[in-house]
């Protein structure tokens, strides 16, 4: 639809300001006016209070000539457009006109023809820069929504070694961890998949890494020190600790949160965490190699550091075994695999249905295990890709447990000699998983289901609809709610409102809100009603948790 213009009409001749109020056509140029005055001073004032898209104005007027009102405008900031009538050929106006910006300068008597004409230029010129401004709005607005995707995927990459360096000009400057002086250290955890995670659907698993995302910001706010934290596989996540202060003991800040959230973690979701802490670097570009030992300390259950709570740490004599390549060899950064960053692809790569891809990649890391020369290590990394593997297809609600039991993979992982073996073992498990008919069938839908869950734990504060969602995934409501029920169990308004419900629990265990102020936080404008579902849904009210 087009837009409605507005028009002010200045001039000292009453007559002149009716004929040009009769002779524009209002309704075919979608046109208002907005008022009409007889001398500078007061057009200047009407000018200032409706602020009109076109102003017709004369130059000769009592009091101000219509130059001089224009002047003043422009300089207060006015944007408008005008139209200047005159009596007087003068070129010394009309270079002032060009001056001040005005695009058009009619001389007295004005044919009607000569009028149309002008309006329709201007309404033209009008429509064309409001399209490219609502173009800008609508293109910064998209950039807007998707910066905190691009911070994730720039955090994902530096994290797991993925960034291409070369760009990293961009980076440095823009955000403070990424700057030089800092200090670095990766915190891993890895969740334990018993009690009620063993046989958890997709939608449970996001609440539940919403759940423990939550538990990790709470825990590290307030600290001296900067927290950036990522979930990557459904059962992994990293905590990225830095500080540019020489002195911060960034070692005693991990121990310290490693033991908070699993206590955390172990009370209110009855789970438990293993962690694995990284050695400290001194630039972002070693950042994945912290991540890399962190992860390797999980794994290789060694060097345990804490007695109250599974944390484990990256032992100097972990290079030795940790490294495909020796630590001074002059390749060694080039050819030192980092297993995390395959995972991640790997983990990608089989959730997308990308079969291929991921074999070729398994293939690529077993080229860099032919270096290990040790079968234990063969085996523990087997474990741990086969477990990404799993996590990977539970995303989109395929349980591998019941096709592959856990005992019957454990004695196939020990069977492997070398590599190799490795390779034809894994590569033929995925062909498997991704050919299956339940998996072609649960992957039409899952990028859609992703979106929603994605976006609810986004925007749960606000008001969020499933027509909403439909339109922005251009699927029919309906149709939208069915597949969510068969991928994750339950309705969508259900999901939102445990989303909703864990937020706010989270939020009235920190005691720094009144129930009314969670309430509105999660997307409820009533407390009373905000209680009674709280009640309802989390078996005990908002108040209990206060005390």
């Amino acid at each position: 639809m087009a837009s409605v213009w507005t028009i002010a009409i200045i001039d000292d001749d009453r007559k002149i300001v009716q004929s040009l109020c009769n002779a524009i056509p209002w309704e075919q140029f979608q046109l208002s006016l907005v008022g009409e005055q007889y001398n500078g001073v007061d057009g200047l004032e009407l000018i200032r209070a409706v602020k009109p898209d076109i102003v017709i104005a004369d130059i000769y007027m009592p009091q101000m000539n219509g130059l001089e009102m224009i002047e003043t405008l422009r300089n207060e900031g006015f944007e408008g457009e005008f139209i200047i009538l005159s009596g007087y050929s003068d070129f010394e106006y009309a270079r002032q006109a060009i001056r001040l910006g005005v695009k058009e300068y009619l001389m007295k008597p004005v044919t009607l023809e000569e009028l149309h004409h002008v309006l329709g230029r201007m309404i033209a010129e009008l429509n064309e820069t409001h399209h490219k401004q609502h173009e800008q709005a609508n293109l910064l607005r998209k950039i807007q929504e998707y910066e905190p995707f691009v911070e994730k995927e720039t955090l994902k990459a530096i994290i797991t070694g993925t960034w291409e360096y070369g760009q990293e000009e961009s980076l440095i400057g823009q955000k403070e961890w990424l700057a030089n002086g800092n200090r670095y250290l990766v915190l891993g955890m890895a969740i334990h998949p018993s009690g009620r995670l063993e046989r958890a659907s997709m939608a449970e698993w996001s609440l539940f890494r919403f759940a423990v995302h939550n538990i990790l910001e709470e825990t590290a706010s307030g600290e001296q020190a900067g927290v950036q934290i990522l979930m990557l596989h459904n059962h992994q996540a990293v905590v990225l600790l830095w500080s540019s202060e020489e002195a911060a003991d960034l070692m005693g800040l991990a121990l310290r949160l490693a033991e908070q959230v699993s206590g955390n973690v172990f009370q209110y979701l009855k789970v438990k965490i293993v962690f694995g802490i990284g050695t400290v670097k001194q630039a972002w570009k070693q950042i994945a190699d912290s991540t890399e030992e962190a992860f390797y300390a999980i794994n290789a259950n060694r060097h345990r550091i804490l007695n109250r709570s599974e944390v484990y740490g990256y032992d100097q004599a972990d290079k030795r075994v940790h490294a495909f390549t020796p630590e001074d060899s002059p390749t060694s950064k080039e050819t030192r695999v980092r297993s995390v960053l395959y995972f991640q692809r790997i983990s990608e790569a089989i959730r997308y249905n990308q079969a291929e891809e991921a074999c070729r990649l398994v293939g690529e890391f077993a080229e860099h295990l032919t270096q290990l020369g040790s079968v234990t290590l063969l085996h523990l990394t087997a474990t741990e890709l086969w477990t990404i593997v799993k996590y990977a297809m539970q995303e989109v609600d395929i349980a591998v447990d019941d096709s592959y039991p856990v005992l019957e993979m454990q004695q196939e992982i020990k069977s492997l000699t070398d590599a190799y073996a490795f390779e034809n073992w894994l590569t033929l498990k995925i062909r498997e998983l991704c050919g299956s008919r339940q998996w072609k069938e649960n992957h039409k839908h899952k990028e859609a289901v992703d979106f929603m869950v994605q976006y609810v734990h986004d925007h749960y504060g606000e008001e969020i609809t499933l027509e909403e969602l439909a339109d922005k995934i251009y699927l029919s409501k309906n149709y939208l709610n069915q597949i969510f029920k068969k991928s994750t169990g339950e309705t969508f308004a259900n999901y939102l409102l445990k989303v909703r419900m864990e937020k706010a629990e989270s939020l009235l265990l920190q005691g720094h809100c009144m129930i009314y102020e969670v309430a509105e936080k999660v997307g409820f404008n009533n407390v009373n009603y905000f209680s009674t579902v709280f009640k309802k849904v989390m078996g005990r009210n908002p108040s209990e948790l206060l005390k």
